[in-house]
């Protein structure tokens, strides 16, 4: 009798969207007869509570990619560890998350596991533009054709990261599939605007390329222009960013109307107190956070970057587009959604939406990708 497949899942940590897209993955054995393995570099930073186990003891994440000596001791240590696991669990499939996994994966996958999928979740370029030098940028170009020439399968989550992909780094497109990630629908009824109390929620990590500055301000011309105008904002999430963010809520003395609340593995309890969602990235792949907003019924804002936000929302068809960094226009744009006609719209827009990045679409074709690549190169 023949083993089941097993397929490992990579990656850098489990909290955040990868935290969500893995718990996502995790129900490919329903569609499929594998074993699941999980394995992520570091354990959570931010949630005491961790499912699967890490390679480091502690959380030493990368927010720089720079070749010092520290730098590449780092990555031979986590390539030996990552290569001590593969050769004692032998899985059939490996899919790895992110491109420093992805790399990592890449050099070792040829003795160690028959079918490799690396996936790609962020817009690549501005990523190693805001985290590594130029030199750094110009290897990767060069050589990450390279590094992905055994890949089964390049996963991108959006049609603009493919490009991106094709373009910038030179990959074959006959090499690329796109896989939206996909949600549960939540909730089947439009919300209704309250007249007493309108909750603003942003659920990211508080790092620079949120730009929650951004939200801050606009929240802070609301309350000088609109006094009357029933506003509060719960932020949701942890990072680098959050005592000058608080600093900042201090100083325009706002302190009653904007809370901060921590990470949480499962923040649909904010999403169903909320009214309206807002994302105020730099970069993106392809947000699980709009996609969660949306799946609640949530007119929900975003700026207009690569990739994910104009895939979603489509110039304005399913929620509101802004252009990044403007706190004026994000102002506008809420209070546009604080008219109770333009907000039952979006909310039934949102459920509309929701629809087509559901998470059974998601798995499914995951599940088809798979058997096709298992029958193609057969254990």
């Amino acid at each position: 009798m023949s083993r089941k497949p097993s397929v490992l899942l990579f990656l850098n940590n489990q909290e955040g969207g990868t935290g969500t897209y893995l718990h996502s993955l995790l129900k490919l054995s329903t569609f499929l007869p594998i074993d699941l393995l999980v394995i992520s570099l570091y354990p959570p930073r931010f949630s005491k509570k961790t499912s699967f186990p890490s390679l480091l003891p502690n959380n030493h994440l990368q927010e720089k990619y720079l070749f010092t000596p520290q730098m590449l001791l780092a990555f031979y240590r986590e390539f030996t560890l990552l290569k001590k696991y593969l050769h004692h669990h032998q899985p059939s499939i490996i899919i790895s998350i992110g491109l420093y996994c992805n790399i990592l994966a890449a050099l070792l996958q040829r003795r160690f596991a028959h079918i490799f999928i690396p996936t790609h979740h962020t817009a690549l370029s501005k990523t190693l533009k805001a985290k590594s030098s130029f030199f750094l940028q110009y290897f990767l170009k060069l050589t990450l054709p390279l590094f992905y020439q055994s890949a089964s399968k390049i996963i991108t989550v959006s049609q603009g990261l493919q490009h991106e992909l094709t373009t910038n780094f030179r990959l074959p497109k006959k090499k690329i599939a796109t896989i939206y990630n996909g949600v549960p629908l939540i909730s089947s009824h439009p919300r209704t605007l309250p007249k007493n109390q309108i909750t603003l929620l942003s659920v990211s990590r508080l790092t620079p390329q949120k730009d929650h500055i951004t939200l801050i301000k606009a929240f802070n011309y609301l309350q000088n222009t609109h006094p009357d105008l029933p506003l509060r904002l719960i932020i949701v999430g942890e990072g680098e960013t959050k005592r000058s963010l608080q600093m900042r809520v201090r100083s325009l003395q706002l302190s009653s109307k904007i809370t901060f609340r921590s990470w949480s593995t499962n923040p649909t309890h904010y999403y169903q107190k909320a009214n309206i969602y807002i994302l105020t990235t730099h970069r993106e792949g392809l947000s699980y956070g709009l996609l969660e907003a949306l799946s609640h019924g949530l007119p929900s804002i975003a700026t207009n970057v690569p990739y994910g936000p104009q895939e979603i929302i489509k110039d304005d068809e399913f929620s509101l587009l802004i252009p990044p960094a403007s706190p004026e226009k994000l102002a506008q744009a809420i209070l546009r959604l604080t008219d109770p006609l333009s907000y039952a719209h979006y909310s039934k827009q949102a459920l509309i939406r929701t629809k087509f990045f559901n998470e059974q679409k998601m798995l499914s074709q995951y599940a088809t990708l798979i058997n096709q690549l298992l029958k193609n190169h057969p254990l």
